[in-house]
C-alpha cells in the first residue's frame, strides 16, 4: 500500500470516527482516539461527488437503522456498534469466499484446458504460470481478510459481552472499530454495492437484538 493510499484510508477512517462520535453524543477521548482535528475541508472535498448527486445523497440518510436510534443512548450506541461489526464481518466473509472460489476455479480451469487439449506438462506449467499473479493476489486477499475477521471476532466478544456497558467501555469499543478501519483490507465498491440490500436487512435484524 502506497503512503498516499494509506493516508486517504486513514482519513476516511477518521472521518467515520468523527461521524460516529457525533451521532453517539460520545465524548471525544484523545487518549483513545487521538487529537480531535477539524476535517471539514477534507469532508467537503471528498463528499462533493456524492452531495452533488441527489440519489447518492439520499443513500446517506438513516445511515444507522431505525431500531438503534429509538433506544436509550447507551443501548443505541452498542446497537450501532454491533451493526458496524456485523455488516463488516459478513462483507469480508463473502469477499473471502469469493477469493477462495476464484483460486479454485482458476486452477481447475487451467488443468481442464490442459487435459482437454492433451497438452504437455511443459505447456500446462506455462499456462499455470500465466495465472499465478492472479492466484497470488487472491491468496493475499484471503489472508488479509482472515486477519481482519479474527480482529473483528475479538471485537465481537467485547460488544456481545453480558451486562450493561458504561460510556468508557463503549469508547474503548469505538477505538477498536477505528483501529480496524484504519488497517483493514479495502473491499471493492462493486462487492459492497452487490450485497448492500442484503446487508441492510441483516443490519436491521442485528439492531433489534
Amino acid at each position: 500500500m502506497t503512503s498516499r493510499v494509506k493516508q486517504k484510508k486513514e482519513m476516511a477512517a477518521y472521518i467515520q470516527q468523527k461521524f460516529d462520535v457525533y451521532v453517539y453524543q460520545m465524548p471525544w477521548d484523545r487518549h483513545l482516539f487521538g487529537e480531535n482535528k477539524n476535517v471539514d475541508c477534507e469532508i467537503v472535498k471528498y463528499s462533493e461527488t456524492i452531495t452533488s448527486n441527489i440519489k447518492e445523497k439520499e443513500k446517506l440518510l438513516n445511515w444507522y437503522t431505525e431500531p438503534a436510534t429509538q433506544k436509550p443512548i447507551q443501548e443505541g450506541i452498542i446497537s450501532c456498534q454491533r451493526e458496524n461489526y456485523s455488516w463488516d464481518y459478513e462483507l469480508r466473509q463473502r469477499t473471502r469466499n469469493f477469493g477462495i472460489g476464484l483460486v479454485v476455479v482458476l486452477i481447475i480451469l487451467v488443468f481442464a484446458i490442459g487435459i482437454l487439449n492433451e497438452e504437455s506438462v511443459t505447456t500446462l506449467l506455462w499456462r499455470l504460470a500465466f495465472v499465478v499473479p492472479m492466484v497470488q493476489w487472491s491468496l493475499e486477499m484471503v489472508i488479509s481478510l482472515n486477519e481482519d475477521m479474527q480482529q473483528l471476532e475479538k471485537l465481537a466478544e467485547k460488544i456481545n459481552s453480558s451486562g450493561d456497558k458504561g460510556m468508557e467501555e463503549l469508547q474503548e469499543i469505538q477505538r477498536d472499530l477505528y483501529e480496524h478501519r484504519k488497517g483493514c483490507y479495502t473491499i471493492p465498491d462493486i462487492v459492497y454495492n452487490w450485497f448492500k440490500k442484503n446487508d441492510e436487512k441483516q443490519a436491521r435484524r442485528v439492531a433489534n437484538l
